[in-house]
């Protein structure tokens, strides 16, 4: 009986967390409906006008709801197996008695297995997850919504339904980027037609025509706020969870780890191809379990010999000079 419960409220709470996802889909179609024919079909009278028109909003909308949806359905990729801690680790890790004897363990694998770990916890320790049973790679979080480690983990966004990580960031900033533009679209287009009728209204339709130009607005301002704080973070190579918790270091918290240089941090999320930019395909750089470091910080791991494992390939290799296994962009 208590599992059946337990099956019900899951249950009720995974069909609950599509609500937000279906206001947002409900709202582009009224949207779509109001903007077509309550104004472009019904209040626009020049013809050119109304082609103009109909396809700047429509590009717009169909580049938003593409971006929106590849956000949402974008599988998140749990972190490599070649992070997944060994049966005969698992038992170590359990005749540990303190803390300090859990990260000597968890050294001396990442040591073995040549992980591109540099990223500790507060303690200065390795960082792992007993859930997933695996090492955490740099930037990687552990969500409790998705129940699995996320590779480099903004945040658990409840509008797409799922976590803003490496596999969907470029596409989570594109819908950010298309929802502003096309809420700026429909406020200058609807604000002629706005102030007409809030000086004298004299049609059925304009509640509608008013509605939308407060819809625009209010969702508008809501995607300006968080468009421009995320490039704000891939300016500064950083992701959300960054900006309150910086990655830890060998030598101490660093807010600007990963900091290559604005050009190339807007490379690292959208890709190499500036022609790729502004459509949602993959064409973001890396696997998401290994990324380079600002040359300030990257040049404590250059200077001795150690295994590496190519995290796309599982082949391992020796490796006399790190900098062969850590990419350092200067600054």
């Amino acid at each position: 009986m208590p599992s059946s419960l337990g099956s019900c409220i899951r249950f009720v709470t995974n069909i609950g967390r599509w609500i937000p996802v279906v206001f947002v889909t409900g709202v582009c179609l009224w949207v779509l409906y109001a903007y077509n024919f309550v104004f472009i079909f019904s209040s626009v009278q020049s013809h050119v006008d109304r082609v103009l028109l109909f396809i700047g909003f429509h590009f717009l909308f169909i580049m938003f709801l593409w971006s929106y949806f590849m956000t949402i359905f974008t599988p998140v990729r749990p972190p490599p197996e070649q992070f997944r801690i060994t049966d005969e680790v698992i038992q170590q890790l359990g005749t540990a008695d303190n803390a300090p004897a859990v990260n000597d363990i968890l050294k001396r694998f990442v040591r073995d297995v040549g992980l591109p770990v540099r990223t500790l916890d507060s303690r200065g320790h390795i960082r792992y997850c007993p859930r997933c049973d695996k090492i955490k790679p740099d930037r990687a979080c552990h969500c409790s919504f998705c129940n699995q480690c996320v590779l480099k983990y903004d945040h658990h966004c409840p509008w797409v339904n799922t976590c803003v990580n490496f596999c969907n960031y470029k596409y989570f900033i594109l819908f950010l980027f298309y929802g502003f533009f096309l809420c700026l679209f429909g406020l200058l287009t609807l604000l002629s037609p706005f102030i007409s009728i809030w000086k004298h209204s004299t049609r059925g339709g304009d509640i509608e025509l008013l509605f939308l130009f407060l819809v625009s607005g209010m969702f508008g301002l809501s995607l300006a706020c968080l468009f421009f704080f995320h490039l704000y973070l891939i300016a500064r190579n950083r992701s959300t969870i960054e900006t309150v918790r910086p990655p830890f270091l060998e030598n101490g918290p660093c807010k600007n780890a990963y900091h290559l240089g604005i050009f190339n941090n807007f490379k690292q999320v959208l890709g190499n191809q500036i022609w790729k930019w502004p459509i949602p395909i993959p064409s973001s750089i890396g696997s998401g379990s290994n990324f380079p470091l600002a040359s300030s910080n990257a040049s404590r791991y250059s200077s001795s010999s150690h295994n590496s494992i190519d995290i796309e390939t599982g082949t391992k290799t020796v490796s006399s000079n790190n900098s062969e296994r850590y990419r350092v962009i200067s600054t």
